[in-house]
C-alpha cells in the first residue's frame, strides 16, 4: 500500500509545474530560476585574492566603439571601473555600486584594490 506523499515535500514545488508544453518553455524556466540564485550570489562584491580565479582581458559592448580592460570570471565579462588603495574603501564604493544595481567583483592589486563591474553585453575584442 502507497503512503499518502508528505505535504511539505509537495509544497516546495507549488509554484513549479509538473508538465512543461515545450522544450523553450523548460529552459525558460530554469532561466528564471538561475537568475534568481545568481541574484542572491551578488548581493555582496566578491574580492578575489587569487589570480588564479579570473583572467584579464579587453572587451567591447554593444553601440559603444571602444575597448575596455576586463576580467573573466565564470565565463562572465566585468569591466575595469575604479581603483582604490584600501580594501574597505573598494567595498565601500562596491556597496554603492549594487545600491544602484551593478554587479560587482574586486580584485587586488600591488597598489590597492581595482572594482569591476558585470558587462552582460561585453565580447571579446580580438584587435
Amino acid at each position: 500500500m502507497l503512503n499518502a506523499p508528505d505535504p511539505e515535500a509537495i509544497e516546495q514545488f507549488a509554484d513549479v509545474p509538473a508538465v512543461f508544453d515545450s522544450v523553450d518553455e523548460y529552459f525558460a524556466a530554469a532561466a528564471i530560476e538561475s537568475e534568481a540564485e545568481r541574484s542572491i550570489e551578488s548581493d555582496r562584491a566578491e574580492v578575489l585574492t587569487s589570480a588564479d580565479r579570473y583572467e584579464t582581458c579587453r572587451i567591447q559592448v554593444a553601440n559603444i566603439d571602444r575597448r575596455f580592460f576586463a576580467i573573466l570570471v565564470n565565463g562572465e565579462y566585468y569591466r575595469l571601473f575604479r581603483a582604490r588603495k584600501s580594501e574597505d574603501k573598494a567595498i565601500e564604493m562596491a556597496d554603492r555600486l549594487r545600491e544602484r544595481g551593478d554587479r560587482v567583483m574586486i580584485t587586488q592589486t600591488p597598489q590597492g584594490h581595482a572594482l569591476w563591474i558585470w558587462e552582460p553585453q561585453a565580447f571579446i575584442s580580438l584587435g
